[in-house]
């Protein structure tokens, strides 16, 4: 599944989500929220930009989270601010400020944020 608002967006744009839940598993998965990816193409590497004007407020994946073992790959969700988030049902500690938390046992899904 991929899941993307506002990507590539215009100088002072913003989005605001105000909520994603995910009933089942969020497997090889990419929730993407005012990101704009660099010239690697790859959501969550060094080189892209995250629009911290925009927000996803609640999200909720009830199922399992997880990638794919031993790969290169990168999953995740990224958003400018991301303000709630329960995986599996726990919620994730967000602090301020930006963050890139792994959330997966397979070590390439990702909670990114720049705010």
């Amino acid at each position: 599944m991929i899941l993307s608002a506002g990507l590539n967006f215009g100088a002072g744009s913003t989005l605001s989500v105000g909520s994603v839940t995910i009933n089942g598993s969020f497997l090889q998965s990419r929730i993407a929220i005012g990101a704009q990816y660099g010239a690697d193409s790859k959501p969550g590497t060094a080189d892209d930009v995250l629009n911290a004007a925009s927000t996803l407020n609640k999200l909720i994946i009830k199922g399992a989270v997880f990638g794919t073992v031993g790969g290169s790959d990168y999953f995740g969700i990224l958003a400018g601010k991301i303000a709630s988030a329960t995986l599996s049902g726990s919620k994730i500690a967000l602090a301020p400020g930006a963050q890139n938390l792994n959330v997966a046992l397979s070590s390439d899904v990702f909670v990114k944020d720049a705010a």
